[in-house]
C-alpha cells in the first residue's frame, strides 16, 4: 500500500535535500546514493550528525508531528530518494487498518 504512494526524486552531489529549520512534510528513503545529515552553527561550521545510504530512511517523525527539521540533509553523490508525503501517509492511515497496525507496532 505505502509503496504505491512513494514518489522518486533525484538529487545531484552537494544538493540540499532537506533544509534545517524548514517545515518537514516528507519521509525520505534513500533508493540509491549517499547523504549526510548536518547541523550548521555560527561561523560557517558544519557538524556531521549521520550518514545514510541505500535502504536507510529519515524524516519519519515528520509524518507524525510536522515540525521543523533539526538538521539539513545533503546529497554526497548523485542520489535518488523515495518521498512519502505527510498528507498521503495520513490518508493511508485513515483508509487502511493494516498500515495503522504496521505503524504502531
Amino acid at each position: 500500500m505505502l509503496q504505491q504512494i512513494f514518489r522518486k526524486k533525484r538529487f545531484h552531489k552537494n544538493e540540499i535535500i532537506l533544509q534545517e529549520e524548514n517545515t518537514r512534510q516528507f519521509m525520505y528513503v534513500v533508493f540509491s546514493g549517499k547523504v549526510k545529515v548536518v547541523h550548521h552553527c555560527g561561523r560557517g561550521k558544519e557538524y556531521i550528525l549521520a550518514f545514510h545510504k541505500q535502504g536507510d530512511y529519515f524524516g519519519e517523525i515528520a509524518l507524525l508531528d510536522g515540525k521543523t527539521a533539526p538538521a539539513s540533509v545533503i546529497a554526497m553523490e548523485d542520489t535518488e530518494i523515495c518521498l512519502l508525503e505527510r498528507a498521503d501517509f495520513t490518508q493511508a492511515l485513515l483508509s487502511n487498518e493494516t498500515v495503522v497496525q504496521h505503524t504502531v507496532s
